[in-house]
């Protein structure tokens, strides 16, 4: 037997499920499931007796993120690679672009749907000559733009 209590599943937001193997064993088939019944009633009305508030414990420290943000790029100047860090505020779609002196668009670095957190990616400009560069991050209603320089 199975049974579940009634919940919402939202989208993008945890949800815990507590799961309890209860074990009723009667004098045939038809009784173990009155007998599983009235034991998973019990554990109902324990937990919720003993249990109202449910607290999480993990061993993540999840930062809250209220703004969005683009760092400078590490190291800077760089050959060949740096990380550039930045933390988005709340769910919805990044860019993350690398373009020329020209304003050019050389590669793109994310192109994706993404949580609220922080974030960091490792360009690599091993294919690229040396010059100034510029990052451009774009998300929800903000843009911001970083100067880089590739040193060989």
């Amino acid at each position: 037997m199975v049974t579940t209590g009634s919940f919402t599943l939202k989208k993008n937001e945890p949800m815990d499920i507590i799961v309890a193997y209860v074990v009723g064993q009667g004098t045939d088939a038809l009784n173990s499931i009155d007998r599983a019944r009235e034991i998973t009633q019990y554990v109902h009305d324990e937990y919720d007796r003993n249990f109202s508030t449910i607290v999480s414990v993990d061993n993540e420290h999840k930062e809250v993120v209220n703004e969005f943000s683009l760092s400078q790029n590490y190291p800077n100047p760089f050959n060949p690679t740096s990380k550039i860090k930045y933390q988005i505020a709340k769910l919805g779609k990044v860019e993350l672009k690398v373009y020329d002196i020209l304003g050019r668009e050389i590669t793109t670095l994310v192109n994706d749907i993404k949580a609220p957190g922080i974030y960091e990616v490792t360009f690599n400009a091993s294919q690229l000559a040396s010059g100034v560069y510029f990052y451009r991050l774009i998300s929800s209603d903000f843009v911001q733009t970083k100067k880089m320089m590739v040193i060989k």
